[in-house]
């Protein structure tokens, strides 16, 4: 591909994405991908872009930082670029000049709509630079499904610039909330594409298998049966599913908001409480499901453990523990390494050593190897009123101490049980947003659960 614009090669169908020699309105075409996971080849194009002829810029802070963020776009765009068979845009730097020329005429308007477009562009030059420092780690699979959104976004702004220039379409009050609606759309999906590579990359524990026979992982007490879905041999004795469709709307919707608020007044465990067969377990596997699979939610969960009389590991409360760290390690790369250099095994067998030991203390050292943009990661603990000898109200003591101290900060706990006393107790002084009292739900919102 060729590294410059000067013959305008890259100008879209109907030529109002020429790219002319010297304009640092339009973007040079830098198309190859980069360069292994150091992204030498994105640093090139960066350098490349801001260099703003001071003599043409109108407002060069705003349009050097569109340049640069919108060269990212182009690298991802460069590696899809099938996606844009069938559109004007015959190269990524054709369908990127859309965006310059809109940003470049947004940019000496003080309202909401320039705001709206720097927001879309810090948050496209993060996800550029992760991609770049990513490598291979983010999947062909995924960057395909952001721009085929992307570019779906900028062709209906390409349909709009052929009606007008950007400064008669900016002059009327319709067009502008049209354009804001659009870069509003596109800032979420980019959020959301972001939030897929953090998650992608922390959960690459390939290459740790070596560090999972050091941690002597599959010989820990941690129990094969606790997981929300695993398949049970004997399904007579226990069959956990999830909710019947269009059933638990609110409850669910409700539970699902609460695992995703990141804010820090947002409470870390939420307490799911009702009497027997009155649909816990259905609810809490719906919301594993749906975290786990990362469909309509972001795949944020990490552990489960469905407590239960039927079997010996999923009634005892020294499994709970090592069942939810297994289960961790396995799916956090950080917490691996942090869980290897604590070097705590022994405290495996020895349940007062285990909240401390193996989830505690290797979490929190764990905390530096994580992004910081990262949303919590939710753990679901089922039906504790079943564990033998008052066990799941001792292990729900543990886990508020650690809670309430700031020990256990990134993570959310979804905890069902039924209105056992020493639970209930525990639970008593939680605020109103963190408890669901099935029995205060409508029957007709559940009745379609209870078998």
């Amino acid at each position: 591909m060729n590294a410059s614009a000067s013959t305008g090669n890259a100008s879209a169908s109907t030529g109002n994405a020429s790219a002319s020699t010297g304009n640092a309105s339009q973007v040079i075409d830098h198309s190859a991908p980069a360069q292994g996971p150091t992204g030498t080849g994105m640093l090139s194009i960066l350098a490349q872009l801001t260099q703003v002829d001071p003599s043409t810029a109108r407002n060069t802070k705003m349009r050097s930082g569109l340049l640069t963020a919108w060269s990212g776009t182009q690298m991802l765009l460069s590696r899809v670029a099938g996606l844009l068979d069938g559109t004007p845009f015959k190269t990524p730097v054709a369908a990127v000049n859309v965006l310059i020329k809109l940003g470049n005429d947004v940019a000496e308007n003080n309202d909401t709509l320039k705001d709206i477009i720097a927001s879309t562009e810090e948050r496209l030059n993060t996800v550029a630079t992760a991609l770049a420092k990513e490598g291979d780690t983010v999947t062909h699979a995924m960057i395909q499904d952001f721009a085929g959104i992307l570019i779906d976004k900028i062709l209906k702004l390409h349909l709009m610039s052929n009606k007008a220039t950007w400064k008669k379409i900016l002059e009327s009050d319709d067009d502008k909330t049209k354009i804001s609606r659009m870069f509003k759309e596109i800032d979420e999906q980019t959020k959301n594409f972001h939030l897929k590579i953090l998650l992608t990359v922390e959960r690459a524990v390939r290459g740790l298998g070596d560090s999972f026979q050091r941690l002597l992982l599959n010989n820990w007490p941690y129990s094969r049966t606790a997981q929300y879905n695993t398949d049970l041999e004997d399904a007579a004795l226990l069959a956990r599913r999830a909710c019947s469709d269009g059933t638990r709307v609110h409850i669910l919707e409700r539970i699902s908001e609460w695992a995703q608020d990141s804010s820090p007044l947002s409470p870390q465990v939420f307490w799911l409480t009702g009497q027997a067969g009155s649909g816990k377990s259905t609810i809490a596997y719906s919301i594993a499901q749906d975290f786990d699979e990362g469909g309509k939610w972001p795949n944020l969960l990490q552990a489960t453990f469905f407590c239960s009389r039927q079997f010996k590991d999923t009634r005892s409360r020294n499994y709970i523990i090592p069942t939810v760290v297994y289960q961790l390690a396995r799916r956090s790369r950080s917490f691996a390494h942090a869980l290897l250099n604590a070097d705590k095994e022994d405290s495996v067998n020895t349940a007062s050593k285990q909240m401390k030991d193996l989830f505690v203390n290797p979490w929190k050292e764990s905390a530096h190897g994580r992004s910081p943009d990262l949303p919590p990661y939710l753990v679901i603990i089922d039906a504790l009123d079943e564990i033998d000898d008052q066990g799941g109200s001792k292990f729900l003591k543990d886990l508020l101490t650690m809670v309430n101290a700031g020990e256990l900060h990134g993570l959310k706990f979804l905890v069902t049980s039924r209105p056992d006393p020493g639970l209930a107790a525990l639970c008593k002084s939680f605020s109103t947003d963190a408890v669901c009292r099935l029995f205060d739900v409508a029957e007709e919102e559940i009745k379609g659960d209870i078998t």
